[in-house]
């Protein structure tokens, strides 16, 4: 199943040029655990001091793939905003279920807040990203963040067809159980959270891992959650955000955007105008 994946993904992101403008640097810093893992940078080849910083989590459903894998998308998302992006080279499900992935991810968010200064970041201007379990992460971590007390808070999340709720594989009437997508991320969520747990709804499942069984989602920062019309997490993407929007924010007012369609080109929305 990995290696499937991993040889799609390779074949898809081979077609981005490459963006000679961007650099790459990797960082090794422990996770909570002490365990090692991997940050690595994407630099746009400019001098301002105290940039934007952009945290960001690949997708794979948490059991497959890299950030080398992606270099190409990222290098291409930093020269077109202009902002550095450090992308977590997360442990993988199953060999490291939860809670592995997001306390490597929160463990990155510290560091990149706590080295700010030497890393020429401006630690209250940091945003949250990823794609598909990756922005299940970033909304896992996100969350993680608030709870915990993080500060500066994130300034920003941004999903791209996030993978958030377990339960999908159970109930949602439009998921043909036959189906190999379908199959494969039923894999996927009891490679992560347990095959005991997944889909089950009155299961412990922490909603750090799935970050649509969180209880509140008030404290978490201002949103755009993008997925396409016919994406298996249509629905979910819909229900997060729309509770978002309900006044989940700091102060009870958050901002949050969806886009629930069929679009060109992905990342764009975040080239500046």
């Amino acid at each position: 199943m990995r290696e499937s994946n991993e040889t799609m993904i390779r074949t898809l992101y081979a077609q981005f040029p490459p963006q000679p403008t961007v650099s790459q640097t990797s960082y090794t810093i422990p996770s909570s655990d002490g365990t090692p893992f991997a940050v690595i940078r994407f630099s746009p080849n400019h001098d301002n001091q105290r940039s934007p910083a952009l945290l960001h989590f690949h997708g794979g459903g948490h059991c497959a793939n890299s950030v080398s894998l992606f270099t190409r998308a990222i290098s291409e998302l930093a020269a077109l905003t202009g902002i550095h992006i450090f992308s977590v080279d997360y442990r993988l499900a199953p060999e490291h279920p939860f809670p592995a992935a997001i306390e490597d991810g929160y463990a990155a968010l510290t560091w990149l807040s706590s080295n700010a200064a030497s890393l020429g970041i401006d630690a209250s201007h940091i945003a949250i990203m990823g794609e598909s379990s990756g922005g299940g992460l970033a909304a896992g971590t996100a969350l993680l963040a608030r709870d915990r007390g993080f500060a500066p808070a994130l300034k920003k999340m941004v999903l791209v067809y996030p993978m958030l709720d377990d339960r999908s594989i159970t109930q949602n009437p439009g998921w043909d159980k036959d189906n190999s997508t379908v199959r494969f991320l039923s894999m996927c969520w009891e490679a992560y959270v347990g095959e005991d747990k997944a889909g089950d709804p009155a299961a412990d499942v922490s909603c750090y891992a799935a970050p649509g069984r969180a209880e509140s989602l008030e404290g978490l920062p201002d949103a755009y959650v993008e997925v396409g019309e016919l994406d298996h997490f249509k629905d979910e993407c819909e229900r997060f955000a729309e509770r978002l929007g309900d006044g989940g924010g700091r102060g009870g007012s958050l901002k949050a955007e969806i886009e629930i369609a069929i679009i060109e080109v992905g990342w764009a929305f975040l080239k500046r105008s």
